[in-house]
């Protein structure tokens, strides 16, 4: 189990996803809740979140579909009555799901038995039409109360199911946050109404069915800072939600929050942790919700399920011609080799940060030498190259900093020199003299932003990594920024760029 080879993998693929880059997944402590001895449970919850398609086992770090599979498996032939939700950003991230837009995916959740979902921001990188697309291939309904076009509602508002003896009613809500998180050219038409409003004309419709439990599965997180509503504030102010599973702020509740009378669920991000909320009925009607989260050490004691195995090992095969396909030419190497990204800027980080400028327009970019994993040989230049450089799906996104924050960014990346470290910043947009026989901290000066002094007190354009965003190799001065836009994947943008802008002679000498 503990081998990827065991999952069938190619072995250039297991290069690629051994050393995720995650983002900061923070722990929430639990709000006191009365505790009595359960009885067997009537439902059995699993939910997901924030996958971004991590789809594959790899030990230590990411649990993967085939065992988020046999999970719920296990528990069915147990006997439980099983539910198995997701709250979004699921379709885009890894090359798993961008090479095929989204389709593979549904593929493996359709395998796995899930039986509703919400869209997060992400899952309308593709576009909202391809999303519908998405929606028509799964078994499994996508629902989102507060999300329509002109024509109304792109999906169902809610779903029931109704077990017989029990009537579930499942809502779903998306973060308006999605018009500056998302691919915008996908968005035109689209409008995202307030998550409260609408949950609350949902929640009195499903009222009116005589469900027995409420479920808002929402992608709108538990960010604080955010001008957009939390699902705290949902439950604040929409009574009658006994559930909300959420998503989108990544934070790792290991036995939820209590808002009120509602249980606020969510597994941190990237297939870390599976979700697990048992509920139980009394007689009159009162209801007793547990929830727990199973980590990936717990999981690892589980058998792949062999469907879900094969479907990943088939669309690995269906990859590999495609991670071949040529997207440019370079007549020369392209550096990315640990011992050098982590002490120098190489011409490889220049194009990424390029790119980065390019696609944002903002005044600086940043990426840390930690996240280039691999060099491009003159020639050719294929997508799995890109690919190999950037294998952790990083996102990139647009925050207004000042100029003495960059500074700062600039100190923390330095500081370790002339050790290797994998803070090193690689920069576009921002120029500076460095005397590393300075005391860190003191060793940077003449920052130059484009053609002009940096202020300190000035606000500037900066655009990087959801890793750093989230304080990743101590960028703690990034932390908790409101990103005012996201974009694509590092190897979707500097893709883009490199068959667009950074075109060099192939062997015969054709452009």
């Amino acid at each position: 189990m503990k081998s990827l080879l065991k999952l069938g993998l190619p072995l250039f693929l297991i290069a690629l996803i051994v050393l995720p880059v995650l983002p900061g997944c923070a722990a929430v402590p639990p709000e006191p809740h009365s505790a009595a001895q359960e009885p067997v449970p009537d439902l059995v919850i699993i939910h997901t979140n924030d996958m971004h398609s991590r789809a594959i086992y790899v030990e230590e770090r990411e649990i993967g579909y085939a065992l988020i599979a046999a999970e719920a498996e296990k528990l069915r032939q147990a006997g439980e009555r099983v539910l198995l939700l997701d709250a979004g950003d699921t379709f885009h991230g890894m090359a798993m799901a961008s090479l095929h837009h989204g389709e593979s995916i549904v593929a493996f959740m359709n395998i796995a038995g899930y039986e509703v979902m919400t869209p997060g921001n992400h899952d309308f990188n593709y576009g909202a039409g391809r999303l519908i697309e998405l929606a028509d291939m799964a078994d499994f309904p996508l629902v989102a109360a507060n999300v329509r076009n002109d024509s109304g509602p792109l999906f169902p508002p809610f779903e029931v199911i109704d077990y017989g003896d029990l009537k579930v009613g499942i809502i779903g809500l998306v973060t308006t946050e999605t018009y500056f998180k998302a691919n915008p050219a996908g968005l035109t038409g689209i409008i995202f109404d307030d998550p409260i409003e609408a949950a609350r004309l949902a929640t009195e419709e499903l009222a009116g069915q005589d469900v027995d439990l409420i479920i808002a599965l929402t992608h709108l997180g538990l960010d604080l800072d955010s001008d957009a509503v939390s699902s705290r504030q949902l439950a604040e102010a929409v009574e009658g939600i006994d559930l909300i599973v959420d998503g989108h702020s990544h934070q790792r509740l290991p036995e939820g929050v209590w808002v009120n009378k509602t249980l606020i669920v969510q597994t941190g991000c990237y297939s870390s942790d599976i979700g697990l909320v048992r509920i139980s009925f009394s007689n009159d009607g009162s209801k007793l919700l547990s929830a727990r989260l199973i980590d990936v050490v717990e999981a690892d004691s589980l058998d792949p399920e062999p469907l879900m195995t094969a479907a990943i090992e088939r669309y690995n095969l269906l990859n590999e011609p495609v991670l071949q396909e040529i997207v440019s030419y370079s007549s020369v190497d392209l550096v990315g080799e640990r011992e050098q990204v982590r002490v120098e800027q190489t011409n490889l980080g220049d194009a990424i940060v390029s790119a980065m400028l390019l696609e944002s327009g903002a005044d600086v970019a940043i990426i840390n030498g930690g996240s280039i994993r691999a060099s491009i040989a003159a020639g050719p230049v294929t997508k799995g190259d890109l690919i190999a450089v950037l294998p952790f799906g990083n996102t990139t996104g647009l925050v207004e900093v000042t100029g003495a924050e960059l500074v700062a960014m600039l100190e923390n990346g330095l500081a370790a020199y002339p050790e290797p470290s994998g803070a090193f910043p690689h920069v576009g947009g921002l120029t500076y003299s460095f005397a590393a026989e300075s005391e860190p901290g003191l060793r940077t000066s003449d920052w130059m932003v484009g053609t002009q002094p940096l202020d300190p007190e000035a606000h500037y354009r900066l655009v990087t990594t959801d890793f750093l965003l989230a304080g990743g190799d101590n960028y703690e001065m990034l932390k908790g920024k409101r990103v005012l836009f996201e974009y694509g994947t590092l190897d979707e943008l500097l893709a883009d760029y490199m068959a667009e802008q950074y075109l060099f002679e192939d062997s015969a000498g054709s452009e």
